[in-house]
């Protein structure tokens, strides 16, 4: 059993680096330094990764959801996934595509490591989350919902912390989907707006003017709802 942790986590690192060298190859033989400091080459660049989505629609979101589950496998963060799925696909599509990614990811990653890992999970974290035991055993689904919609964690422990309250398979993946959803969605919209933003001006707006653009103004309105939504819903998970 240890020897197959210890390969696991070799391929795990391996795939990791592997990816992580092909992307940064990639973004500098394909991008300038100075292209991040002029606004009309970011358009142009812009509409020419749009015209490139267009094209190439459905192959192009599926190989950002087979990224997704992958990304997530190696512990990965969905903050800049949710960015860039809202500015290549749109809200919508963008959200669907990677909320479903990530649950089908982080589904795995909780199989994987709990089959792999259990024994070093409880170790590092059952002293700290010990106390939640009793709450997950009342009503799992609806427990671990709110522990998915409050956040709090790195969105790779936040995966692998509930092998501790053994979830159920079917309450973690749907539990991790409707739970992940509206934070994705708000940043998915915030990252269509910065799209739009891009597209429908010749020159960088100010500060004032991007932010009262309704397609950047409500997803920053939408993240506020969620801290007030979650700030509740942290109290009511404390008081189970």
């Amino acid at each position: 059993m240890r020897n197959s942790a210890l390969n696991f986590k070799i391929i795990l690192g391996t795939i990791y680096i592997t990816i992580l060298f092909v992307l940064l190859y990639l973004f500098f033989t394909n991008f300038d330094y100075k292209d991040f400091s002029n606004f009309i080459l970011i358009r142009e660049k812009a509409l020419l990764l749009e015209e490139l989505v267009n094209n190439n629609y459905i192959f192009l979101g599926l190989i950002f959801f087979l990224f997704s589950i992958i990304w997530t496998l190696l512990f990965g963060f969905g903050t800049p996934l949710a960015l860039f799925s809202g500015f290549v696909f749109g809200k919508w599509a963008g959200s669907i595509i990677l909320v479903l990614g990530l649950s089908i990811g982080s589904f795995f990653l909780y199989i994987l490591v709990k089959y792999f890992f259990h024994n070093l999970v409880k170790k590092m974290f059952y002293d700290k989350f010990q106390k939640f035991l009793f709450k997950f055993q009342k009503n799992e689904f609806t427990i671990f919902f709110i522990y998915r919609l409050i956040g709090g964690l790195p969105f790779g422990l936040a995966n692998v912390v509930p092998i501790l309250f053994n979830i159920k398979l079917k309450n973690y993946f749907f539990g991790t989907f409707l739970g992940i959803f509206p934070s994705i969605f708000i940043l998915a919209s915030f990252g269509e707006g910065i799209e739009k933003i891009i597209k429908t001006n010749n020159k960088m707006p100010s500060l004032f003017s991007a932010l009262s653009e309704p397609s950047i103004f409500f997803p920053i309105l939408g993240f506020l709802l969620i801290l007030i939504l979650a700030f509740f819903c942290k109290k009511y998970f404390n008081k189970i």
